[in-house]
């Protein structure tokens, strides 16, 4: 890149923003400088012995090994057996590790709509005796 490349980039066209407006000088969409593209070359070279690393720290019972396969094994919102399901044994899961505090407030989230869907359906309920109470009383 010459003297006269490096005046053209700087003269070229911008947004109010200061960035490069479309159609001006830049760097194209989707292109990969020269370093990344050898940097992850080298990477991909480096699986196979990455994977035989790994292989051999599990064996080895290493926790970190054990914890990053098992994170990309299992499920992202994992189902959990529940005995109950009552504010009380998402605390106890919560406490045993077996929740994270965020799968709690989402559980906690959806227990609060089953039980407002379930006073609807109650209220609902009383109104449909009422009207029929009403009914036989006419």
């Amino acid at each position: 890149m010459g003297m006269t490349d490096n005046v053209a980039r700087l003269s070229a066209p911008r947004d109010p923003h200061g960035r490069f407006a479309p159609g001006g000088l830049g760097r194209p969409k989707g292109a990969v400088a020269k370093h990344s593209r050898t940097l992850l070359k080298q990477v991909k070279a480096m699986g196979p012995d990455a994977v035989q690393k790994l292989w051999e720290a599990l064996t080895a019972g290493e926790r970190w090994a054990i914890e990053t396969v098992l994170s990309h094994v299992l499920p992202r919102d994992r189902a959990i057996e529940w005995e109950g399901v009552e504010p009380d044994d998402i605390r106890e899961a919560i406490r045993a590790g077996d929740v994270g505090s965020d799968e709690a407030a989402r559980l906690a989230t959806v227990l609060a709509k089953i039980s407002e869907i379930e006073d609807i359906a109650t209220i609902r309920d009383r109104l449909d005796e009422l009207e029929q109470a009403i009914r036989d009383a006419k």
